[in-house]
């Protein structure tokens, strides 16, 4: 079963066309959806409520929960009853609450496991090292760029 805004061609699982429907039928609700307004919010504290007490939350994609407290509060009052991450609203910073809980389950950010993105991930490497010990500024990720940030390096001394 699956939720999506209309049916998705030649997929033989069930289509549900209201997420609520969705939640209140299974025990665990796998989220992975791109980023963007229309996704920022999906999963709020009504689905988690109508996931229930024995629901399992996974939820990948970019920054997809929009309020984070919403999840926080539903897994502190065990609303639902586990969740699983692999991005968070300010990353790299994951809120101390969710490392807190011993029924969460906190995941690398896996949509960096493609292999371009990899690639750029290691050329970033050795950009760094480079500018490191040429005595340039650090090489950051911005909008799928690396850029020279405004920090310096650390000096090697």
């Amino acid at each position: 079963m699956y939720h999506s805004r209309r049916p998705a061609a030649g997929v033989s699982y069930r289509h549900y066309p209201k997420l609520m429907d969705m939640a209140r039928d299974v025990d665990v609700l796998l989220v992975i959806t791109p980023g963007g307004a229309e996704t920022r919010n999906l999963i709020d504290g009504k689905v988690l409520a109508a996931l229930g007490p024995k629901g399992h939350s996974d939820q990948h994609g970019a920054r997809l929960g929009g309020r984070r407290g919403g999840l926080i509060k539903a897994l502190q009052e065990k609303t639902i009853l586990s969740a699983g991450l692999d991005v968070y609203m300010r990353e790299p910073e994951v809120p101390p609450e969710l490392i807190a809980m011993e029924h969460v389950v906190l995941f690398p950010h896996l949509g960096s496991a493609s292999a371009a993105t990899r690639a750029k991930m290691d050329q970033l490497v050795v950009d760094n090292l480079l500018a490191w010990a040429g005595g340039e500024a650090r090489r950051l990720p911005r909008g799928g760029n690396a850029v020279a940030a405004e920090s310096p390096v650390v000096n090697r001394k």
